[in-house]
């Protein structure tokens, strides 16, 4: 998040202003070994306790970028989260907006398979249960515009793959400099809640369908229609 004019000047020069890094996962480890006693290397198991320190660490993210946007507005922050539903990453934008600032999401894609190795390869005290990864990949919601309106809060977003070489979205994250979010922009809450309305009406109409079909004899032994998309 960063204005226009420092942006331009600071790729003249070759460098951005100050930068910070909010990782999500390393906020977690320390909130969570603290309130622990103990080293951030250990496993912890989880539980309520553990479930409470991941929240409590989300709240600490949130509180990092606010204030540093209030102390400084020229700095580019970068946060760090697979933020998988449209909500999580809607907080970031309520939050440029009440400083000005812009945003834009930068969605680093891979498939599930290899999403799975790479847990699986990391230390032991950093890696997700492989159910939480492969529901995280079910329910994730692409950023990008809504089927609602052109003048998402989300319009400025970008898919690189880890899986081929890639380039930084250079162009789009300038142009997303360009334009800070603003109180006049389309009501972003009215547009989420639109979507998540859409979301259980479509969630709806697939249950009742297959309830439906449940009633024709001999459809017993077909495979649920859940996945079914409806438009």
């Amino acid at each position: 998040m960063q204005n226009l004019m420092s942006c331009e000047r600071a790729l003249q020069l070759g460098y951005f202003p100050e930068t910070l890094v909010v990782n999500f996962d390393q906020l977690h480890r320390q909130v969570s070994a603290n309130q622990r006693g103990q080293s951030q290397e250990d496993v912890p198991e989880w539980n309520e306790e553990e479930r409470e320190a991941w929240k409590s660490a989300r709240h600490l993210a949130f509180q990092r970028v606010e204030e540093r946007l209030r102390d400084n507005p020229e700095v580019l922050i970068l946060v760090d989260d697979n933020l998988y539903l449209r909500s999580m990453r809607y907080y970031f934008c309520k939050i440029a907006r009440k400083h000005h600032a812009s945003t834009c999401t930068l969605w680093v894609s891979c498939d599930v398979d290899l999403a799975l190795r790479r847990n699986a390869a990391r230390e032991v005290q950093d890696r997700v249960p492989p159910a939480v990864v492969e529901r995280m990949f079910d329910k994730f919601e692409e950023p990008g515009y809504t089927p609602s309106s052109k003048s998402s809060w989300e319009k400025h977003a970008a898919k690189v793959c880890t899986d081929a070489s890639f380039t930084i979205p250079w162009d789009l994250i300038i142009e997303a400099f360009k334009h800070p979010h603003t109180a006049e922009e389309v009501n972003p809450d009215a547009e989420l809640q639109a979507e998540e309305d859409r979301k259980r009406t479509r969630e709806n109409q697939t249950h009742r369908l297959d309830l439906e079909l449940r009633k024709v004899p001999n459809l017993d032994g077909l495979p649920s229609v859940r996945s079914v998309s409806l438009n």
